[in-house]
């Protein structure tokens, strides 16, 4: 609904309602990609996809919770600065090219984070039959993904 909203509504085109519409894509891509998985991993009692499925629905379900969180914070900080501080101050921040460079940072920076992690062995991808769902961060030893879970 927000999507469609501020792609019909010309007004409602500015900068900072695009981090509301990234929130919005980050929300339909949990629910269409990530949530079916679970809602049939419940049902099944347990997981009856691939390791490499697995693999990707946590890694894409970190990479959202990451970016959600940050563009969350992101939003705070745009408000509190538009609202405490002056233009002077606000404008160089948000203005011009700045604005996409901090989204961008916010992307790659989601991205980077649980690879990262797992790469160095800190923590593994995988499903958790505790809570019935594959993108989750299930403890933080290193181990295969999916396959002792499963």
């Amino acid at each position: 609904m927000v999507i469609v909203a501020v792609a019909c509504r010309k007004p409602l085109r500015i900068k900072e309602r695009f981090l509301i519409v990234n929130l919005a894509l980050i929300n339909f891509v949990s629910c269409l990609i990530i949530l079916p998985f679970d809602v049939v991993s419940i049902a099944l009692d347990g997981w009856q996809f691939s390791d490499e499925l697995c693999n990707v629905l946590s890694s894409l379900g970190h990479t959202l919770a990451i970016s959600s969180t940050a563009i969350l914070a992101l939003i705070a900080l745009n408000r509190y600065i538009h609202i405490a501080k002056s233009v002077d101050v606000y404008r160089p921040l948000y203005g011009g090219r700045q604005f996409g460079y901090q989204l961008a940072t916010v992307w790659l920076a989601s991205l980077a984070l649980p690879n990262i992690l797992v790469a160095c062995g800190i923590g593994k991808r995988g499903y958790d039959d505790t809570i019935d769902i594959s993108a989750t961060w299930t403890d933080l030893t290193p181990a295969p993904c999916c396959t002792e879970h499963c």
